[in-house]
């Protein structure tokens, strides 16, 4: 059983090791502070509704409501970075589903944007039923 968990231990550590390095955010300028209600001043998205289906069934049976703030950059290609959980209420059960809607967010740069700032916003998503 030991050489088996270090046979895995081993090949985890490989593979991460072989793993491509991430590039680095597209930054057409410095990354600018926004709040959340501006967001759409400088990046839009592509699709305003998206699915999050997944979740395990009963997780979410002793609560109704709850919400997460997180923090992100939006580069110049759009694309999000550095992706912070800045807020879990009640507690963690709702992160996971939080960071899955983030990560199917397109965003295109706004009309007034033409320069595609980069930004970094806190935005709180809210799970209720």
């Amino acid at each position: 059983m030991k050489r088996l968990f270090a046979f895995f231990a081993s090949a985890i550590l490989c593979a991460a090791c072989a793993a491509p390095p991430q590039p680095d955010p597209e930054l057409a300028t410095s990354i600018r502070n926004v709040h959340a209600t501006d967001l759409d001043e400088f990046w839009e998205l592509k699709r305003k509704s998206f699915d999050i289906s997944g979740v395990q069934p009963g997780v979410f049976d002793d609560i109704d409501c709850g919400h997460v703030v997180l923090q992100f950059v939006v580069d110049s290609n759009g694309e999000i970075w550095d992706v912070e959980v800045v807020e879990a209420v009640p507690d963690d059960r709702f992160v996971r589903p939080a960071l899955r809607a983030l990560a199917k967010r397109e965003f295109v740069p706004a009309e007034s944007n033409p320069g595609r700032v980069p930004v970094r916003v806190r935005q709180a998503t809210t799970f209720q039923e």
